[in-house]
């Protein structure tokens, strides 16, 4: 075996082992459990509250990357009102990014999707 050839095979043995160290590290990524979810849940609705929206969490949506949390608010209230508190959601789940979908089509409802950090 020549000496050029012995330094392909060595790059070809770490390359494969960085790769399945990846794939482990995205397979150790798991959705959060029930107990957490609810604790966000009720989080969120709290924080709606402070900024004077009412409402409640219809469906929880849980995934390895992202959360989603579907809010229901109460009669009367703007949609657009929801849309402006998309900075101050995230700075109250800080360091979590937090994106807002309003309205979610066909449903007097908003998106609340929020980075889940439980995973890593």
């Amino acid at each position: 075996m020549t000496k050029a050839s012995r330094r392909e095979v060595s790059n070809r043995g770490a390359g494969t082992v960085r790769q399945s160290k990846t794939r482990q590290q995205e397979h150790d990524r798991q959705a959060p459990d029930n107990e957490f979810l609810f604790e966000e849940s009720q989080h969120l609705v709290k924080i709606f509250a402070a900024y004077g929206i009412e409402g409640s969490i219809s469906e929880v949506v849980p995934g390895p990357v992202v959360v989603s949390y579907e809010f229901i608010p109460s009669l009367g209230t703007r949609m657009s009102q929801i849309a402006e508190l998309a900075s101050d959601l995230t700075m109250a789940l800080a360091p979590r990014l937090v994106r807002i979908t309003a309205p979610i089509q066909r449903k007097f409802a908003v998106r609340v999707e929020v980075v889940n950090d439980q995973g890593e």
